[in-house]
């Protein structure tokens, strides 16, 4: 007998979740140079897409995406140590999301 998959989750699996990543950073990174090219009156044929252009576009996007997962992990660590107190758990989120936004904005000055 065979194990039927939900529905829903049938079609996604971790090759499509990886080629839709790497699919968004080229797009991005062709917006990027299509901009780039518009802003100095620079002919569109001569856009060259490499994979130091892709990284050096999507790493801002990639650095957002792990501070959101860091602060919810952190976010529920913090939750399950302070359910009893609802000001407590505010302060901490507060607290956590200054923490976190100062840190990624001290890491992207820092690299200009």
């Amino acid at each position: 007998m065979e194990t039927q998959q939900p529905l829903g989750k049938a079609w996604i699996t971790d090759a499509i979740i990886i080629a839709l990543v790497t699919a968004g950073a080229y797009l991005s990174a062709l917006y990027y140079e299509i901009g780039f090219c518009d802003y100095y009156n620079i002919p569109h044929y001569l856009i060259s897409l490499n994979l130091s252009g892709v990284l050096e576009v999507s790493w801002p996007a990639f650095m957002i995406g792990l501070s959101i997962v860091l602060l919810m992990i952190f976010a529920r660590m913090v939750m399950e140590y302070l359910s009893s107190s609802p000001t407590g758990i505010f302060s901490m989120m507060v607290i956590s999301i200054l923490i976190f936004s100062v840190y990624f904005f001290n890491t992207n000055c820092e690299e200009k």
